[in-house]
């Protein structure tokens, strides 16, 4: 699995402050604790910085994983609109394009 964490501004907020980017586990070894590991190592990166809280955002359709940060101690604080990017596909193969993405925005206090 990887996992990495940025220092970013957030939208809305004054101060950067740490964030998930992303979380990838081998879908064979879901349920074996290493997603766990891994957010723990990216919460304590941050905590040895002197970051107070980890933020990230979960994609509002995946429901399952929303459930799971929020049994690691993630707390809701907003939902919201992104943009990111998506490759194109068919015609569009080969392009990048920017769509709007609903997700939730999720803090944890270390």
């Amino acid at each position: 699995g990887m996992a990495g964490v940025v220092v970013e501004k957030l939208p809305g907020f004054q101060d950067e402050v740490p964030r998930v980017c992303y979380l990838v586990i081998d879908p064979r070894l879901h349920g074996q604790g290493f997603g766990s590991m891994l957010v723990r190592q990216c919460e304590d990166w941050a905590k040895a910085r002197g970051h107070r809280a980890i933020w990230l955002f979960v994609f509002r359709h995946k429901e399952r994983l929303c459930q799971w940060y929020s049994k690691m101690g993630y707390q809701t604080v907003t939902h919201l609109t992104i943009t990111v990017p998506v490759s194109g596909q068919g015609e569009m193969e080969g392009t990048v394009q920017m769509l709007g993405r609903e997700v939730t925005l999720k803090r944890k206090p270390l």
